[in-house]
């Protein structure tokens, strides 16, 4: 069952017991517990070519991507007052993208569009990352956006498909595959157009 919930004037949806809601990017207190858990998320990859494209800081055990805030939107989920998934989105297609330290390239100027710069869940005894994606797409279709591109390593590449998206390039970084994905928010069943 889904309910909705007004919090703070910020889309806030609860499942059950897991709450989703966008990240207060002005509360340092809520940045810090994101940080901790996107760290925990990926500290245990074996993957140099993360430092392309996150800040990782090993002594607070903290991360962030280079992306500033300010140019992105996280959806957080939360059990029991947690945060244990995370979803961020770069909305200026203006700036250098995440996916272009990788190498790819995509047409900027078309319209309607995003670039998803990660997922993660800490808690994957948890069935809830479906419901997750639906209402990440809700927010993102209210925002106008009809596409996202996103990147991911050969590792990660078959949740990303049942996640929904297709992959549409392929290249390698410092010795590593990686994919450029495009989900087609019109249709999300058809990607790659």
């Amino acid at each position: 069952m889904v309910n909705n919930i007004s919090e703070n004037n910020q889309n806030v949806q609860q499942h059950n017991t897991i709450i989703t809601k966008l990240l207060n990017k002005d509360d340092p207190l809520e940045i810090e517990e994101f940080e901790r858990v996107f760290y925990k998320a990926f500290k245990n990859i074996a993957d140099p070519s993360l430092e392309a494209v996150f800040d990782i800081d090993h002594s607070q055990r903290r991360i962030k991507t280079l992306i500033p805030y300010r140019n992105q939107e996280i959806m957080t989920a939360r059990f029991e007052g947690s945060v244990i998934a995370a979803s961020a989105v770069n909305f200026n297609m203006n700036a250098p993208l995440q996916l272009e330290k990788y190498g790819f390239s995509i047409d900027k100027t078309e319209d309607c569009i995003c670039e998803g710069l990660f997922i993660f869940n800490v808690q994957p005894d948890l069935p809830f990352m479906f419901a997750f994606k639906e209402r990440l797409l809700q927010y993102l279709i209210s925002q106008n956006i009809r596409k996202v591109y996103s990147t991911c390593s050969q590792k990660r590449i078959r949740g990303y498909r049942l996640l929904g998206f297709t992959d549409i390039d392929m290249g390698f970084f410092n010795g590593q595959k990686k994919y450029l994905l495009t989900m087609n928010l019109n249709n999300p069943d058809k990607s790659a157009q």
